[in-house]
């Protein structure tokens, strides 16, 4: 009797496990032939003097970045492929401001060299070679004294007993420093951008931006790509979020946890989210130049969409009710910086980091960290993430944070040619190795994802509680559970 049914039982578990077998194959199989294929936007082909036909508005376009032992990429392709940009848009459509600080290698003579042509080409431009390493390891040396009045942007480190500079507060510095000429050439010139342009140290050529900025018709108040430094796994987990706030369930295509935005990502489409950096990211600059944080004016007070749409996209090159601004200085805050810009040759000059242009009695979208106390606390967000949270055009129901996958950029020479055009993943493996890592991880990863909510939650409880004037962080869904301090050269952990 019993070997009968031990011989039943193996026939039907053989049945059993080859029917798993061919479904994990069908699905294997419709996952590599359902990738989807890159779509580009179409680039014009004008001949030289003519206009533009990709910017029929004639768009201006500010070009930003930061730099720091970025030598390899800058002379591998970055410079190249700038001036290939600044060429389709036209030079009277854009201007490039760097700033660089503390490299080891030649960065600061690869961003002169790159200077120099865009100068040839008539592109504005202004280069901020900072400080040197030595420099900046006296700066962080400079540290208040154990028993002294804290400072801003210092933090208590208990491992060592002594303040230590918080690395998000001193990146956020240096990239509105980067910003400072925005409002500048307002100020000076009454100059008017429409779209602000961050470029990370990454490969990308003239195609990946006019896609970019394309998405959606141009109408977000951020579209961003996606960033490769190995492939297939994805860069910046620090700054994307999806649309529900939350971290990547991945660094495997298709990246997201939420049903909409990894329906999205399967498909190549722009997907809204939360938060995105990952390389390069169009702003719609109308933030940048006088809004209050958090609101809307001529918007959520009445006024007509079409009003808002011309201040929110700045089609006619002029905002309403715009006023001219003051030059702001602190002079306590001075540093010896070289500095090359569109007007001058190289010199050495006491510059303020401060001089940003701004309306009077109103507020501009700028980078910031977590405040002091909230990272006492041990929680910590990125300034790409925060500044998405503080952009009132983020939460517009017509607007939004976009996550372009389509564009897709890379660390090094190799790791964009891995990742640009085509289908995508690449490699059909890739693609079976992402759905099923992402599908796991839905499935394990509920626990995890509670504990760290429910921690961040926790301490931003206890934060408020303990405040006593009434405190709010916008950014809550960027935090997460760590403490970060510029070290040495670089930074870490605490």
């Amino acid at each position: 009797m019993l070997l009968p049914s031990f011989r039943r039982y193996r026939r039907q578990l053989r049945t059993l496990l080859s029917s798993l077998l061919l479904l994990l194959f069908l699905d294997a199989f419709m996952t590599v032939v359902s990738r989807p294929s890159t779509t580009y936007a179409p680039l014009s082909s004008t001949s030289s003097g003519q206009t533009n036909n990709m910017n029929p508005d004639q768009e201006k376009i500010f070009i930003v970045s930061v730099h720091r032992n970025t030598e390899k990429i800058l002379r591998a392709h970055w410079n190249d492929a700038i001036i290939s940009l600044a060429q389709y848009f036209g030079p009277q459509n854009v201007y490039f401001s760097a700033v660089e600080s503390g490299s080891q290698d030649h960065t600061k003579d690869a961003l002169a060299e790159l200077r120099l042509r865009l100068l040839a080409l008539g592109v504005g431009n202004e280069v901020v070679l900072g400080t040197t390493v030595k420099e900046q390891l006296r700066e962080l040396d400079a540290r208040p004294s154990a028993g002294g009045r804290r400072e801003d942007g210092w933090i208590w480190n208990r491992f060592e007993e002594r303040w230590d500079m918080r690395r998000i507060p001193y990146l956020s510095r240096v990239r509105n420093q980067a910003m400072e000429p925005l409002y500048r050439l307002l100020a000076g010139e009454g100059r008017k951008f429409d779209k602000v342009l961050w470029i990370n140290d990454v490969a990308f050529d003239t195609r990946d931006i006019v896609t970019l900025l394309e998405t959606r018709g141009g109408k977000y108040a951020a579209a961003c790509s996606m960033d490769f430094k190995t492939p297939p796994f994805y860069y910046d987990t620090f700054a994307l979020r999806d649309d529900e706030g939350n971290k990547a369930a991945g660094d495997r295509w298709p990246w997201f946890s939420s049903h909409e935005a990894r329906w999205r990502a399967k498909r190549l489409k722009p997907t809204r989210v939360k938060s995105c950096w990952n390389g390069v990211v169009g702003f719609d600059a109308w933030p940048f130049y006088s809004v209050e944080p958090g609101k809307l004016p001529t918007w959520e007070e009445g006024a007509g969409e079409e009003e808002f749409e011309h201040w929110a996209r700045a089609k006619n090159k002029r905002m309403a009710k715009d006023e001219a601004g003051g030059n702001t200085t602190d002079p306590e805050r001075e540093t010896e910086i070289h500095r090359y810009d569109s007007f001058g040759e190289h010199e050495t000059t006491i510059a303020k980091r401060n001089q940003a242009a701004t309306t009077p009695g109103t507020t501009h979208l700028e980078f910031r960290g977590v405040p002091d106390s909230l990272a006492d606390l041990h929680l910590e967000g990125s300034e790409c993430c925060l500044i998405h949270a503080d952009n009132p055009l983020s939460d517009h129901p017509d607007y939004g944070v976009w996550l372009n996958p389509n564009v897709r950029v890379g660390y090094t020479v190799p790791a964009y040619e891995a990742v640009k055009g085509g289908t995508f993943p690449r490699k059909g493996m890739d693609a079976v190795w992402g759905v099923w890592s992402n599908r796991l991880w839905r499935m394990r990863g509920t626990v995890q994802v509670s504990l760290e909510r429910w921690t961040v939650a926790s301490r931003l409880a206890r934060w408020k509680k303990e405040g006593l004037e009434g405190r709010e962080e916008r950014g809550d869904f960027c935090l997460i559970n760590e403490m970060q301090i510029m070290w040495s050269n670089g930074w870490r952990h605490l």
